[in-house]
């Protein structure tokens, strides 16, 4: 910046007062000549410069001497005279307010007697040099603004003097390529260029910026260094593509097995925020969980909040539908980041629940009793089973007498139907009749299965009895008996025998006379 110089303007009123000496003539000053004289003095000048030349006259033509007679203020002294000039003997700063004017008495004598002599008051104006470039209050200044800041918005007031006094400038010289900042005033404020946070990362997010004040002639710098901040201007997005095992659709389900673990994996959920900082980091939490038979649900699942990893919170599940199991759980997926302003994003998760074969095939009954006759046939249906299963997956119900049955023959009249599976059917008559003489009575242990590689059982007893049926006639030995014609009255005649091959009561044989 070049230097600005204002004159000042150092005025002599020269008083001359001629002293009426007897001894001879007095001298009259011809320099300066009048009153109105005037004179300037930079305050710069170098100690030693002639400020004034004096001239006088004698009418008695003596030699004339000039001196400073007084010089106000006093102190310090900053004239002299140098035989017929007056000059500087000190310097000058016009920034100390003692030192901008001064006045002088010059003196002249001659040298006829020593006492003639006249006077001069000289008044000196020191005037004002640019020797002082404008000061920065600090080397280094601090700002924080956020992106997208306004234009015109006040960055930073720099505080800066110049101890002349001259009006300043304020430029950036350097740092701001992109034209983001301006000045006005002693003020750093934003341009109309908007401030993208995102694009700093390469400058730790910060402006550094050289800024020059000049008074015209002299310039001092300063550097401004300017933090920027990141504002919330994005929402989180769920990258779908990047989940963990990949998203299909809101309705496709991840599956987890009912009979499944706490702390049991079931996706990892991914989502990005273009935003930098705070603004794009992201937390995640789980929002309403709805089961498939549209009751909310909680503390089912539990989500990292850094990782997006989401497992089960419980190990209560059950999918079957009689026990009231459910088929699914729709799960709200909340991805939040952390900028002043939360901004979020959400998507919908199906966990589904996949049969396990927990539950054992039950039979309707845990003990049968059933009634078959001894003339029933090899094949006749003896009983029809029902069992049933808990587990939400069909299955196919396979059926098997237990070895545990009772008696051991059981084996030889009983079997499992070969179609049906479930029906107890008659493998050989069973003849409660002599000489035979089967069981009347036999247990079976039905056991029955859920029809699974690793199936699970339960067992039923059938109580199965034997009915006896009057299938034969009795016969009766005979035989031809003498009787005394005088044979008393009671006297026995003769024992019959008669048999019947019938088991139980029908075997039973009671005799009496139908005809004599």
């Amino acid at each position: 910046m070049s230097n600005k110089i204002t004159a000042w303007l150092i005025s002599f009123v020269l008083w001359i007062t001629v002293l009426d000496i007897t001894h001879g003539a007095v001298p009259s000053f011809t320099s300066p000549a009048t009153n109105s004289s005037t004179l300037t003095v930079a305050e710069s000048v170098a100690t030693g410069t002639v400020v004034l030349s004096l001239a006088a006259t004698d009418a008695d033509g003596g030699v004339i001497t000039f001196t400073i007679g007084w010089q106000s203020p006093a102190s310090p002294t900053k004239f002299g005279v140098t035989g017929s000039n007056v000059v500087t003997t000190n310097t000058f700063d016009y920034e100390v307010a003692t030192d901008r004017q001064y006045e002088l008495e010059i003196v002249a004598t001659t040298d006829a007697a020593g006492t003639d002599s006249a006077s001069s008051t000289v008044t000196i104006t020191v005037n004002n040099v640019n020797d002082n470039p404008p000061s920065f209050s600090s080397n280094i200044y601090y700002a924080s603004i956020a992106e997208n800041t306004a234009a015109g918005t006040s960055v930073k007031l720099l505080t800066v003097n110049d101890a002349d006094g001259d009006t300043m400038t304020i430029s950036i010289t350097a740092g701001d390529e992109a034209n983001k900042f301006g000045t006005n005033l002693k003020q750093i404020v934003t341009s109309s260029n908007i401030i993208d946070y995102e694009t700093l990362s390469a400058v730790n997010f910060q402006y550094t910026l050289e800024v020059e004040a000049s008074d015209g002639g002299l310039t001092s710098t300063a550097t401004v260094i300017i933090s920027i901040t990141g504002e919330n201007e994005a929402a989180p997005v769920f990258e779908t593509t990047g989940f963990s095992p990949v998203f299909t659709s809101s309705t496709t389900p991840y599956n987890i097995e009912e009979d499944s673990t706490t702390g049991t994996t079931i996706v990892t959920v991914t989502a990005s925020d273009t935003d930098l900082g705070v603004a794009g980091q992201i937390t995640y939490s789980l929002g309403t969980i709805t089961k498939s038979s549209g009751v909310t649900a909680s503390g089912i699942f539990h989500i990292d909040k850094v990782s997006g990893l989401i497992t089960t919170a419980s190990n209560s599940f059950d999918r079957d539908p009689v026990t009231g199991g459910l088929e699914y759980y729709d799960v709200t997926v909340i991805a939040s980041d952390q900028g002043p302003s939360v901004r979020s994003a959400t998507v919908a998760i199906r966990v589904g629940l996949t049969d396990v074969n927990d539950n054992s095939p039950e039979f309707d009954k845990n003990v049968y009793y059933v009634s078959i006759s001894e003339t029933d046939t090899a094949g006749t249906s003896v009983l029809t089973l029902t069992a049933t299963d808990k587990d939400a997956t069909t299955t196919s119900f396979r059926f098997t007498i237990d070895a545990a049955s009772s008696p051991t023959s059981y084996s030889t009249k009983f079997e499992l139907d070969a179609v049906t599976q479930n029906q107890i059917n008659l493998k050989s008559v069973i003849d409660l009749d002599a000489p035979i003489n089967d069981p009347d009575v036999y247990t079976l242990v039905i056991e029955v299965d859920d029809g699974v590689s690793s199936p699970l059982t339960s067992t039923a007893t059938v109580i199965v009895s034997v009915t006896s049926v009057n299938e034969f006639t009795p016969t009766i030995a005979g035989t031809t008996v003498l009787l005394d014609e005088n044979a008393s009255v009671g006297r026995s005649v003769t024992t019959v025998t008669g048999s019947d091959p019938d088991f139980g009561t029908f075997g039973d044989i009671s005799f009496s006379i139908t005809d004599i």
